[in-house]
């Protein structure tokens, strides 16, 4: 693993990071699913074991800067770049290298961050916001045999997801009174396939719920 970095200041109410880095790994741990006759089942079952089956090479660049333009209001930005893919894929002696995708690995992430603080009622108020954006990923499937065209579609599409709150936090003495009133994901109502799986014979999906708002009431002492 190598990683070369450069961290700077340029005010004092800034930073700007940079970070580029290789990683590879060998006996990379990896799901092979074969069929039953290789666990003394029938040769419609499926059986799978964690072999130390491939190497791969994970490089890119992460990017991060923080500008502070009042003691009140901080701003975060983030950006990353990952090539991420297999070097090698034993399975059962052939290599797909060229077949497996390396799972839930995107390619490009970005994420915007805001906090306010200010005095209300006694207490103080913070309010929140983050977009984050994430390209495309592959969830994981028997590439030794899976097809592109016929699927079924295990890549998962791109998102973008923006969350809100708001924490009021007030001093009583003996405690703490927080009040915190949220919206997760708010842009998006319907839900989204979160992983999704291909196990050859049979294939599935992990959902997760879009549009969340909730409101939090907690004392602390």
């Amino acid at each position: 693993s190598w990683e070369l970095g450069l961290r700077t200041q340029p005010t004092d109410r800034s930073q700007f990071n940079v970070t580029a880095f290789v990683a590879e790994y060998t006996d990379k741990q990896q799901f092979i699913v074969t069929d039953g006759t290789q666990c003394d089942l029938g040769a419609t079952s499926t059986c799978t074991f964690i072999r130390n089956a491939a190497e791969t090479t994970n490089q890119g660049i992460e990017i991060e800067a923080v500008w502070m333009p009042t003691d009140r209001l901080t701003v975060r930005g983030t950006s990353g770049y990952l090539d991420a893919e297999f070097d090698s894929y034993d399975f059962d002696g052939t290599d797909i290298s060229e077949q497996a995708q390396v799972i839930y690995a995107p390619e490009n992430t970005f994420s915007l961050m805001a906090d306010h603080t200010s005095d209300v009622f006694g207490g103080s108020l913070v309010l929140s916001g983050t977009w984050s954006y994430r390209s495309d990923l592959w969830g994981a499937a028997a590439y030794e045999s899976y097809n592109y065209d016929t699927g079924p579609d295990i890549n998962i599409e791109s998102h973008n997801q923006l969350d809100l709150s708001a924490t009021w936090l007030r001093d009583l003495g003996a405690g703490q009174l927080k009040v915190l009133v949220y919206g997760t994901d708010v842009l998006d109502g319907d839900g989204r396939v979160a992983r999704a799986y291909d196990a050859g014979a049979f294939s599935w999906s992990e959902l997760v719920p879009g549009r969340q708002i909730g409101l939090t009431i907690g004392y602390e002492f």
